[in-house]
């Protein structure tokens, strides 16, 4: 076959493929049912619409629709919400950015709502599961794929692992794996680092973090590897890693199945970088929509410490230094907090410095944090188009019995920088998936917030 014959058959079968696409259409509406579910309220003088009656609806197997339920994900906001707010604040084929992508739930939301989207997240983790849950997979070469690891799992017994010098370091490793464990993981992960299909190779990837915590000697129920008395029963089994893959490979074929035999070719979602306070992007958005971290917000590079190391996306020295660059971080540098910077905001001032008075440190954490949310409020309102809407989730804090206003402060910050708050939404958090643990230093987040601002 010469290759001008070659390209034309190529081609033949791409267009054979999407015509047999189907156009995913939401089946909700959303913007009717939570405008006759509000009840107002007013909170730090602003008017608030309490809309718990509507996100009270959403559970199970309503969250995890589509490549939503392909990686669970700590405190991740419910898909309806970014759902809504793009439906409200923009038309199909607008552009959307959320600069905290996270899990990647509004970029989900986007390529459903056939929306263009960009994301950012400075964890490499959250990257790899918003690429693999916003990617559709070729279908013919997916299943090809999947019976040559089926059979890889299949023959596992007999795959032989060279030496002990083939298993990566990383800190403690046989503290939280069982020598069997570690071989099957180092067989498993070289396996799929040489699956040619980038996209592929991702999918499976994804699904090798998903088991990593199962097959540990660590608590699964714990948000942060920890052994506990209910998991040291777990040292003297035989853990079953090929078998454990392959149940969740399973499931999860059929989620991202489902999802590649619909067509968004129409739209593009694209991962553009890691600092939400220094924006590449390279057009202006019609909405940006997120949930930024918390003072105090989790440590997702400890929670996703053992997932990042075996998919090879953060060494040891790597994981150490991130912690540093999240927003919302409790590594402060001990001269940071000791020359606490002054806002604008004396209402803000005067908090950090009563939060001082008992703890310098966490002053220095909140004072740190505010700075970034500044810088990525500007960013924002820099790649905005003029009129358009920058959508925030949060909810206020409780550092030291201090009560931290968040959405007072951002709404402050933002009509400083140029935009207008033109509505304000709250819920309480009910949903445990919303759930935020902060010890005994920060207290449970009761309450969030849509904040919506409009670029002037």
């Amino acid at each position: 076959m010469t290759l001008q014959n070659s390209s034309k058959k190529s081609q033949l079968i791409l267009e054979t493929q999407k015509k047999s696409k189907k156009i995913y259409k939401h089946p909700s509406n959303l913007i009717l049912s939570i405008n006759e579910s509000t009840k107002t309220e007013i909170i730090y003088d602003k008017e608030v619409q309490n809309i718990t009656k509507f996100t009270i609806k959403f559970k199970g197997r309503m969250l995890t629709y589509q490549t939503h339920g392909l990686y669970i994900y700590p405190a991740k906001f419910i898909p309806q919400i970014p759902q809504f707010c793009i439906q409200q604040f923009s038309q199909p084929h607008d552009t959307i950015l959320d600069p905290f992508c996270g899990s990647g739930s509004s970029l989900v939301e986007s390529q459903l709502l056939h929306r263009n989207a960009f994301g950012i997240d400075i964890n490499p983790l959250a990257q790899l599961i918003s690429r693999v849950k916003t990617t559709p997979l070729d279908l013919p070469q997916l299943s090809e794929e999947s019976s040559l690891i089926e059979r890889f799992l299949t023959n596992g017994k007999n795959n032989s692992i060279e030496s002990k010098e083939q298993i990566p370091y990383f800190p403690n490793l046989t503290y939280w794996f069982s020598p069997k464990v570690l071989q099957d993981l180092v067989k498993l992960q070289k396996y799929i680092f040489n699956v040619e299909d980038s996209a592929i190779r991702d999918f499976f990837l994804l699904i090798l973090a998903s088991i990593i915590r199962n097959v540990s000697l660590a608590d699964r129920d714990q948000l942060h590897p920890a052994k506990t008395k209910y998991s040291r029963i777990k040292e003297g089994r035989n853990i079953q890693t090929y078998e454990i893959f392959r149940k969740s490979l399973q499931s999860r074929l059929k989620i991202i199945e489902e999802f590649s035999q619909y067509d968004f070719s129409d739209v593009s979602i694209q991962l553009i970088g890691e600092d939400a306070t220094k924006i590449n992007c390279p057009v202006r958005v019609d909405l940006a929509v997120t949930s930024p971290p918390y003072v105090n917000a989790l440590d997702y590079v400890r929670i996703h410490k053992l997932e990042a190391f075996w998919t090879g996306l953060l060494s040891p020295k790597e994981i150490s230094s991130l912690h540093q660059k999240f927003i919302g971080t409790e590594n402060v540098y001990k001269d940071y907090y000791y020359n606490l910077p002054e806002f604008s905001d004396k209402e803000l001032n005067e908090l950090i410095t009563n939060i001082a008075k008992f703890d310098k440190k966490r002053a220095g954490i909140v004072t740190l944090y505010f700075s970034r949310i500044f810088e990525n409020l500007r960013e924002i309102h820099s790649i905005l188009r003029p009129e358009s809407y920058y959508c925030i989730v949060i909810g206020s804090n409780i550092l030291r019995n201090i009560h931290v206003p968040t959405p007072k402060i951002l709404i402050q910050f933002a009509e400083e920088l140029g935009y207008k708050n033109i509505l304000n939404y709250s819920y309480n958090v009910i949903n445990k998936r919303l759930k935020i643990p902060r010890a005994r230093h920060g207290g449970n987040i009761k309450k969030e917030w849509i904040i919506v601002l409009q670029k002037l």
